[in-house]
């Protein structure tokens, strides 16, 4: 979660919303969200683990702005947004260099077209750090049934390649 505007946070929630000293282009950043989905090398956004892959398959990513009453975690209504992501896994500071991707673009400093450059050639450099660590919750992790841990452990592990192999 992400506060943009100039808009007090509820205190009790700092630790839990991330704040941002100017206004975002949601629109902005829900084009360049759009562009994560699906199965791609997140190179330009993850740390790689030894003998692992940066190669994840994203169902959801999209930001929307929180109104009274829809659910959001507190603040000021307009104020705060919320960016929801869903994959298969996550590789290490995937999630919160995205936001931090997200937030480039949201404040002009960067187009869309940066973002799926980077998703193209999948390199780390300084644009494509990670973003704060507040405001980040891991609401929920969905396991396979017990018949099928095994061989989606397996999966995980194996070394992924983009054309599905």
């Amino acid at each position: 979660r992400l506060a943009d505007g100039s808009g007090v946070v509820d205190p009790r929630l700092r630790g839990f919303v991330a704040s941002c000293g100017r206004r975002l282009d949601v629109d902005a950043m829900n084009d360049a969200a759009s562009l994560m989905i699906g199965l791609h090398d997140f190179g330009s956004f993850a740390i790689p683990s030894p003998h692992g892959t940066t190669i994840r398959n994203v169902i959801e990513a999209s930001w929307h702005r929180c109104d009274t009453g829809d659910g959001c975690l507190g603040g000021v209504a307009g104020d705060l947004m919320e960016f929801t992501i869903r994959a298969d896994a996550f590789a290490h500071n995937m999630v919160r260099s995205l936001v931090g991707a997200s937030i480039i673009v949201g404040s002009g400093k960067r187009d869309v077209a940066w973002l799926s450059s980077k998703l193209d050639v999948p390199r780390r450099e300084g644009f494509t750090g990670p973003a704060e660590a507040r405001g980040l919750t891991l609401e929920r992790v969905r396991y396979p049934d017990d018949a099928f841990l095994g061989s989606r452990a397996e999966s995980v592990k194996a070394l992924r390649t983009l054309d599905g192999e």
